[in-house]
């Protein structure tokens, strides 16, 4: 379920939602922000100098996640280096 502002399908489920996200920063300690991740992303990259370094070591960081766990497969370094061509953003 997303948290953008027509995520919720009533006041109830994100009743329900706000006070899971408080029940997991009070017994977990987990900060959980509930928010659309297109605003956030927007948020944070503002924050970056250099948007190449970024995307290269993010690319790294993929690669070596794709070697050593199961969480990155193949077919997301294919999508990955798709987009970096589309954008014209891959390594030279």
């Amino acid at each position: 379920m997303t948290t953008f502002f027509d995520g919720f399908t009533n006041a109830e489920s994100e009743k329900k939602v706000t006070e899971y996200i408080l029940e997991l920063k009070r017994t977990q300690g987990i900060d959980i922000i509930a928010n659309g991740i297109i605003s956030t992303l927007k948020y944070y990259l503002c924050f970056i100098d250099n948007y190449q370094e970024f995307i290269d070591v993010y690319t790294q960081n993929l690669i070596k996640d794709a070697k050593n766990s199961t969480e990155i497969k193949n077919f997301h370094l294919e999508k990955w280096t798709e987009i970096l061509k589309k954008y014209e953003l891959a390594a030279e």
